[in-house]
């Protein structure tokens, strides 16, 4: 029993640090996430104690042959501030054997057709629906839907099987930065904006200092560079790169009981916590030269006055058979 919470802990360590990468990567394409507040994951402390803390921290060989095979696929949602659209939208692909985990962004205006089996879901008002945008799909047939619906398109869109779902909250990221004492990064401009709709206050000023939750989420809010998007990019894997070794620093590690909390009582999954220690053997050999992230191919035109993503078909074709097989 005392091996297997030492696998457990090591291991929703790692998780987390995926989910918070995930976070990281959505906050900077949105400005905001929410999550179904009825629908939270309960995990109870009592799974952690100090002895299973100092096991954790001695780490153990585990042969290669032990261990094992795992390509999975998961689906990171973040929904916007009504809970319905699901803006943004990223597919994780895990591959044991590459050691790789390769991050498929996806615009949320991308153009969807809407099969008869998902306009039969939606409630009679709304059935006359054809065609949309894909983040769109879950504020029409309900987030507790997403799975036929926005996840299913998904399916279809990359011609792969998505195994499981994380909707992720923007609170979980704040709150997972101030438990592991903040991430020292270095800010090398003026950061200064307020938005008051969106409840959006930035002020932080140049040179390398720790950034609390607060001040972490709006380091990588700001979107005033420069050269554009560039700069946004640039500044998110500045903080990617910080927040990561940070998460997983033996120093971490005595913060887990805190840390495995906020993780799964913030996300809406179908991830089932039993999996979790399948990715332990591969903890050691994560590198982040294997952390990849990639964008849907293709482009953003208007079509009846109405400005959608249209995916490169062969694009994508290249892409998938890149990443997924």
């Amino acid at each position: 029993m005392k091996g297997y919470k030492k696998v457990f802990l090591v291991a929703a360590c790692v998780t987390l640090g995926v989910i918070g990468m995930v976070v990281l990567a959505g906050i900077t394409a949105y400005n905001t996430f929410v999550y179904d507040d009825g629908n939270k994951i309960q995990v109870s402390q009592k799974v952690v104690s100090q002895e299973t803390i100092e096991t954790t921290q001695e780490g153990e060989h585990v042969p290669e042959e032990t261990k094992e095979k795992i390509n999975k696929t998961v689906a990171i949602l973040g929904t916007d501030i009504t809970g319905g659209l699901t803006d943004v939208i990223f597919v994780a692909n895990f591959d044991s054997e590459t050691k790789e985990v390769n991050v498929v962004a996806i615009p949320r205006d991308t153009k969807v057709d809407w099969s008869e089996e998902q306009i039969a879901i939606l409630p009679r008002q709304h059935q006359w629906i054809r065609t949309g945008k894909i983040n769109e799909m879950t504020s029409w047939g309900g987030i507790e839907n997403i799975r036929p619906l926005t996840i299913t398109t998904i399916e279809h869109l990359l011609g792969t099987k998505v195994d499981e779902y994380v909707v992720v909250s923007l609170n979980a990221f704040r709150e997972i930065v101030d438990a592991i004492g903040g991430v020292e990064v270095e800010v090398k401009q003026r950061m200064k904006k307020d938005d008051y709709s969106q409840n959006l206050h930035i002020d932080l000023y140049p040179g390398v200092q720790l950034l609390d939750g607060d001040k972490a989420e709006q380091f990588v809010r700001f979107r005033s560079y420069k050269n554009g998007d560039l700069g946004r990019i640039e500044a998110q894997q500045q903080f990617l790169t910080a927040f990561t070794k940070k998460l997983l620093s033996p120093e971490t590690i005595i913060k887990l009981p805190q840390l495995v909390t906020i993780a799964f009582t913030s996300v809406k999954t179908d991830v089932s916590l039993t999996e979790i220690p399948s990715y332990f053997p591969y903890i050691k050999d994560f590198k982040m030269d294997n952390l990849h992230f990639f964008v849907l191919p293709g482009e953003a035109h208007y079509e009846d006055n109405i400005s959608y993503f249209f995916p490169d078909v062969e694009g994508v074709l290249e892409l998938v058979d890149g990443i997924f097989f």
